[in-house]
């Protein structure tokens, strides 16, 4: 189990990584970005990952060990 635990966390850990790296870099709009890692514009609340829906913060919390900072930034509703 604890196996298969790290396995998971690792696996967030890189695609976490990846989705704010390419949001970072990106010129597109927060709506864009939303769309693409299907979660709403407006609350912005969560990215999907093949295990399911993380929340920024979860994911803000596993990056910040790795020196990454989530620049995601909530705007005013759509």
């Amino acid at each position: 189990m604890q196996k298969n635990q790290n396995k998971n966390v690792a696996m967030i850990r890189q695609q976490a990584s990846e989705i704010v790296e390419s949001a970072c870099n990106s010129k597109r709009s927060q709506k864009e970005l939303a769309k693409i890692y299907g979660v709403s514009s407006s609350s912005f609340t969560g990215v999907k990952t093949g295990i399911g829906s993380v929340s920024l913060n979860a994911l803000c919390n596993v990056l910040n060990g790795f020196g990454y900072e989530l620049v995601i930034q909530r705007k005013g509703g759509d």
